[in-house]
């Protein structure tokens, strides 16, 4: 038992030393590197981009140019994962479409649904995940040889108390192989396949953009016509409530005038 934990600590702390930071590491002399020749805005082959578009059209017939998209999307290798259409009170539709294409044939994706209506919005977006591609796949390998000691060590196990040790450290080191599989696996599927978001929007059915909007004078003219029954409706409870206090002046003023005039 003794044996199996100082394997096991020991392999800890290989684990450990492996999975630091490249930058831990010496810096290997100048003189034993070869030199590459790089000319530039040269694109690295492996480098890992994430890419992703928005775009929001402003169309004519809704579910022709729905179709259209996926007619594109399925030529260039990609497809629809998700689509939704709806109509408001106007009785104006909209649809709201998520494309898939491989990130190659991101550009010539957005000129073609570019040509299909009026252009009201673009955007592109990308993200370098290299690095981070590059630490999982680092981190990806030191399990692997880890699990693969863990097996040599497992052959070799005496008692059952050693046995399960080694089986408990395996089970670990095995489900967290399992994540960063899955995490490089969802990683390598976004570098490879980009996101376009696509908005549809069109004008509400037999109705045009017109000089004199008549349903929206009529609603001014409405609210108008309310205050000014609301002011009149207040100007009277005021005058009601104020008369009382109002008429012993104006009596008393009345007289005050009549008296010179009957002197």
């Amino acid at each position: 038992m003794r044996n199996v934990a100082i394997v096991l600590l020991l392999l800890g702390l290989l684990a450990g030393c492996s999975g630091s930071p490249p930058e831990s590491t010496p810096a290997p002399q100048a003189s034993a590197v070869p030199t590459v020749a790089t000319t530039p805005g040269a694109v690295n082959p492996s480098r890992k981009l994430v890419k992703n578009g928005a775009l929001t059209l402003r169309v004519v017939a809704l579910t022709e140019t729905s179709e259209q998209i996926r007619a594109k999307a399925a030529e260039l290798g990609g497809f629809i994962s998700n689509s939704r259409f709806d109509v408001n009170s106007q009785q104006a539709e909209s649809a709201t479409i998520e494309a898939k294409v491989p990130s190659e044939k991101l550009d010539p994706f957005m000129q073609d649904l570019e040509s299909l209506g009026k252009v009201l919005s673009k955007s592109e977006t990308a993200e370098d995940v290299t690095e981070q591609f590059v630490d999982m796949e680092a981190r990806r390998s030191n399990l692997q040889r880890e699990e693969e000691r863990l097996l040599v060590i497992l052959k070799s196990a005496g008692g059952l108390k050693d046995l399960l040790a080694v089986e408990q450290e395996l089970a670990r080191v095995r489900g967290e192989l399992e994540q960063i599989q899955g995490k490089l696996k969802h990683l390598n599927y976004q570098a490879d396949y980009s996101t376009v978001a696509v908005t549809l929007t069109t004008t509400a059915q037999g109705s045009t953009v017109a000089f004199w909007d008549l349903s929206g004078t009529v609603g001014n003219a409405w609210m108008l016509l309310k205050l000014c029954l609301r002011l009149v409706l207040q100007a009277a409870i005021y005058f009601v409530f104020l008369l009382p206090l109002g008429l012993p002046a104006w009596w008393a003023h009345r007289r005050a005038t009549r008296k010179p005039e009957e002197s």
